[in-house]
């Protein structure tokens, strides 16, 4: 599953403009209503299984599978859709940051409510998982939201674990190597090892696989010239 969170940029900023030029304050309203149908209609159908998970404020958290039969195709076919998005975005434009993770390591609306209901946490059973139908949590969501709250430029950045999905076989080499390589009318890369992110110290990601620890590494991703 490839996790994907969106964010518009410099929205502050347009903010104190509107506030400084509307009659009242409901056109910040309309601005962000039309800013969530914006991001909605430009997510096309396809052979991927998108779901829109929850508003992030000035963005959304969206997850992307691929439909069945459709395992082969369905990372290009994900990126090709994604940088259209990114790309289209103009006014506001738009960060991306997406992360593949195993829907394994996704703790999901089931095992959240049978939790609270074995605690007794929530009184409204029903009311409670409703709230949390689409909702995922988990290490590696916490890790996509992390690095997407690292740029405040408009960027779209693929971790490791994705690009990895995403490359044909013939360019493995320069993925180990952390070289730019281009694919498919794209440039990926040099990637950036995070370390000066929550959770992760001077000497890297730290991990519970042998008490080893590994650096993160983001890959911006830009249209070729």
């Amino acid at each position: 599953m490839i996790i994907v969170i969106t964010d518009a940029k410099s929205l502050t900023k347009t903010v104190e403009d509107i506030r400084g030029q509307a009659v009242n304050t409901s056109e910040i309203a309309k601005f962000y209503s039309e800013l969530f149908s914006k991001h909605i209609e430009s997510i096309p159908a396809s052979t991927i299984i998108w779901k829109v998970i929850k508003t992030t404020g000035d963005g959304l958290l969206i997850t992307a599978a691929p439909k069945p039969g459709e395992d082969e195709r369905f990372f290009r076919d994900w990126l090709g859709i994604m940088f259209k998005i990114y790309e289209g975005f103009q006014h506001p434009q738009i960060r991306i940051a997406a992360h593949y993770c195993d829907e394994t390591n996704l703790i999901v609306e089931l095992k959240l409510t049978r939790t609270a209901q074995k605690n007794g946490y929530v009184q409204n059973l029903k009311e409670f998982s409703s709230n949390l139908r689409q909702d995922i949590f988990g290490p590696e969501v916490n890790l996509a939201f992390r690095i997407a709250q690292m740029v405040s430029e408009k960027v779209f950045i693929l971790t490791d674990q994705l690009i990895r999905k995403i490359i044909s076989p013939d360019k493995l080499v320069k993925v180990e190597a952390k070289e730019e390589f281009q694919m498919n009318g794209l440039v990926f890369g040099p990637p950036v090892p995070i370390t000066s992110l929550k959770g992760i110290t001077h000497v890297g990601f730290s991990t519970n696989v042998n008490n080893a620890t590994h650096p993160i590494w983001v890959w911006e991703v830009t249209r070729q010239n």
